[in-house]
């Protein structure tokens, strides 16, 4: 009697876990794709003493130059893709700080970079 109940025993967990999904049934290609990310850019330009006299960034739209009459500047774009060269420069005097940060998916802003960085993660 107790060897018949081990056996029903081992039968019913083979059935179960023999039934259990195969590699195959995983992917059945009917996968849904993420959304691509979306950035967004945040450029900081700044001097303790100097105002700033012009700052030239890439944006979403392509270069743009912006007149500043302040020693320091901040402005966000986006989005943008995975890809995207993120660039400021500054003219005028030397000495400036330069940042790029970048936010990804409404995360917070990661400094990226000085005067240039492309978003790859």
């Amino acid at each position: 009697m107790m060897e018949r109940f081990w056996r029903l025993v081992l039968v019913s967990c083979l059935a179960i876990f023999g039934s259990a999904c195969s590699e195959d049934d995983e992917n059945t290609g009917n996968d849904i794709e993420s959304p691509a990310a979306t950035y967004y850019v945040k450029y900081v330009a700044s001097h303790p003493f100097y105002y700033l006299e012009s700052v030239c960034v890439t944006t979403e739209k392509g270069t743009q130059n912006f007149t500043v009459r302040n020693n320091s500047w901040t402005q966000t774009f986006g989005p943008v893709s995975k890809g995207f060269r993120a660039s400021i420069s500054v003219g005028g005097r030397s000495g400036y700080t330069l940042q790029i940060l970048v936010s990804k998916d409404n995360g917070p802003f990661v400094y990226k970079g000085s005067s240039s960085y492309v978003i790859d993660f």
